[in-house]
């Protein structure tokens, strides 16, 4: 496997802050291990999982 996952995070409710993304599901960012291993950020991929 080629990518890994270097962030994911789902929605935010708090009292200070609302947010939401689509139906309240997650984001996920993945990375190239090439890419990690020399700190190259600029080709992130970001998925979006409905909840």
């Amino acid at each position: 496997m080629d990518w890994i996952n270097l962030f994911q995070t789902g929605f935010l409710i708090s009292s200070d802050c609302q947010e939401y993304w689509g139906d309240g599901g997650s984001l996920y960012f993945y990375i190239r291990k090439q890419n990690f291993k020399y700190k190259n950020f600029h080709h992130v991929c970001v998925m979006h999982e409905c909840g």
